[in-house]
Parts: structure tokens; C-alpha cells; sequence
């Protein structure tokens, strides 16, 4: 199984549009792996529509699955704002598409959630245990040197193996003790992707400097807060969604609070553009640990070219 193409990186680099023209070059498909983009109604906030509307010749929407100038891009549109949706159920879903048609047709996963990405090609486990709000009531107030002694009565083989990071941070930590609360140690929670050790992978990383990703960025939001942005949280909230994690999340929060009339649309704007900043930030975090990543600078003259050129020798001559 080698016909799977992974492009990663930060919101702004155009991974969809890239992956939608080698996708057309030799019959592919591609996978979003995106945690936002899964939910239904919510088109303009999460950025689905991967070219310009003057470069869409067709466009089908399906429940999982768009078709954009004839090429699937599935992973948009599984669930409601109002539904659950974990990185488990993700990679059920992804990882039957790849089972299915890797044999036949090239595979590009593309996407910003890096959590999502790892964990369908097994390199990250995960755990399907759900979160315990009683616990976490319980937890909240406890110092993060309670925390950690709780964690080390429960489970101390996984304390000790957690790096400085996680040992810091308590949300994490809380999490541990969920999952050894039920399992009876972190390690039992465990679970892997069927794709682990099993599916092959090229990883492109596509990165542009700061300065383009920030004015990118301030033209995007400049462009969807001119109404359309407004008029889907509108809609969401007509929908009973405003509880939904996607609302209370990063950019339709803002916007939520502005049809509210509690900010002012230009404020609005500000905060939205300083969370996209923030997540590009946490994005690269994510990213760059993978050190087989090769990354192409997209504001490069001809860099697709050198893309070409990479998944040439590396994906199809052999």
C-alpha cells in the first residue's frame, strides 16, 4: 500500500488546492483531515471550498464526501455541530477509505490537524475512553502537584514515562487519570490505526514566511466577516448549535458574540485574525516534530515543480 501522499502544514499554505491538481494529474482522491471541516452547515468558518469559485467547474456536496471538478474529497460534512466527533472516529472513517481504494487510486491526506493526521497513519496512539465531567469538576481547583501525586498512585509506570511537557500540564494530566481510572494504566488505553505499519507515506510539509501567512490571513478574514461569515453563524444559531464546540471555538466564537451585539464587528475581526495567528503558531509546533517531513517554501517561483519532482522519484518511478 505506497500510493498515500500526505501534505501538511500551516491554515494558508494551500494544501487543498495543491493536492486537488496531482489529484487530477493521476486520478487521486484526497482526505481532510481537518477537525472543523467535518461539520455540517459550516462552510464559510472552516474554509471547505478549496480553489476559488471562478476555478470550479463542478462542485456536488455529499454527506462525507465533496466532489470538486470531478476529484472526491471526503472528510467534510460527517456530522452535525450538535454531534461528537472524535479523532477515533476519524480514523474509522478515514481509515476504511484508505483500505478501500489505495490499491487503485493515489491518496492525499490533507489537512491542519496534526493529532488527526498521526493517528490515522498509526504513528500516534489514541483512546476512545469519553471524558468524565464529574472528574474533571473534581479536578480543576486541585493544584498541579496534587495532580500529578494522583496520577502517580494510579498509574506511576505511565507517570514516569510522560515527558516534562505532559507532566506539566494539568489538563493533560487529568486526562491520564481518566484513562487510568478505567483501564487501570495509561498503556492499556492505548489504541492504534489498522493502517499502523501497514500503509507507506510520503510527507509534504508546505510552509511560506510569516509576513505572507499574516497578510494572507488578515485578507481572508477581512473578506468572509463582509457578511458571510455572519450569515452562517446566523444560520447555526437558528440550528440550536450555540453550545456546540464549533461555536464556542476558534473563529465563530467572536463572530457569535458579534451578531449578539456584545463586539463590534471591526473587534471581532482583530481576535479572529490573532486565533488564526495562534493556531498557525501551535500548527508548525505539531509539525515540524516529524522530522521526515520535507517542506517546500509555496512562495518559491515553480515550487510545485519541486513537488513534481519529489513524488516523481520517490512515489512513482518505483
Amino acid at each position: 500500500m505506497n500510493n498515500v501522499i500526505v501534505i501538511v502544514g500551516p491554515t494558508g499554505t494551500g494544501k487543498s488546492r495543491l493536492a486537488l491538481t496531482l489529484a487530477q494529474k493521476n486520478n487521486g482522491i484526497l482526505i481532510s483531515a481537518d477537525s472543523r471541516q467535518v461539520y455540517k452547515h459550516a462552510d464559510v468558518g472552516t474554509n471547505k471550498t478549496p480553489l476559488p469559485e471562478d476555478e470550479i467547474k463542478s462542485l456536488n456536496k455529499n454527506d462525507g464526501m465533496w466532489e470538486v471538478n470531478g476529484i472526491a474529497i471526503y472528510g467534510y460534512d460527517i456530522v452535525t455541530p450538535a454531534e461528537k466527533f472524535s479523532v477515533h472516529d476519524f480514523v474509522s472513517f478515514g481509515s476504511e477509505i484508505i483500505l478501500q481504494k489505495s490499491y487503485n487510486s493515489p491518496i492525499y491526506i490533507v489537512g491542519g490537524t496534526g493529532f488527526y493526521i498521526d493517528a490515522l497513519l498509526g504513528l500516534q496512539p489514541f483512546s476512545v475512553t469519553k471524558p468524565d465531567n464529574n472528574l474533571r469538576d473534581e479536578y480543576k481547583n486541585l493544584s498541579l502537584e496534587m495532580v500529578q501525586d494522583e496520577l502517580v498512585q494510579l498509574d506511576p509506570d505511565g507517570f514516569s514515562k510522560l515527558n516534562q511537557s505532559d507532566r506539566n500540564n494539568k489538563q493533560r494530566l487529568i486526562r491520564f487519570i481518566e484513562l487510568a481510572r478505567e483501564h487501570g494504566s495509561i498503556e492499556k488505553a492505548k489504541m492504534y490505526s489498522p493502517l499502523k505499519d501497514t500503509v507507506s507515506f510520503q510527507k509534504i510539509g508546505l510552509t511560506q514566511s510569516s509576513e505572507i501567512m499574516h497578510e494572507q490571513v488578515n485578507s481572508w478574514v477581512d473578506l468572509i466577516c463582509i457578511g458571510e461569515l455572519q450569515s452562517e453563524v446566523e444560520d447555526l444559531l437558528a440550528r440550536g448549535y450555540r453550545k456546540s464546540a464549533l461555536l464556542t471555538g476558534i473563529i465563530y466564537e467572536p463572530m457569535v458574540r458579534c451578531v449578539d451585539g456584545t463586539l463590534e464587528l471591526n473587534e471581532a475581526k482583530n481576535v479572529i485574525k490573532e486565533q488564526i495567528r495562534q493556531y498557525i503558531k501551535r500548527q508548525y509546533t505539531w509539525f515540524r516534530r516529524d522530522s521526515s517531513t520535507h517542506w517546500i517554501d509555496v512562495s518559491k517561483e515553480a515550487f510545485d515543480h519541486e513537488v513534481y519532482k519529489l513524488l516523481e522519484f520517490n512515489t512513482y518511478e518505483s
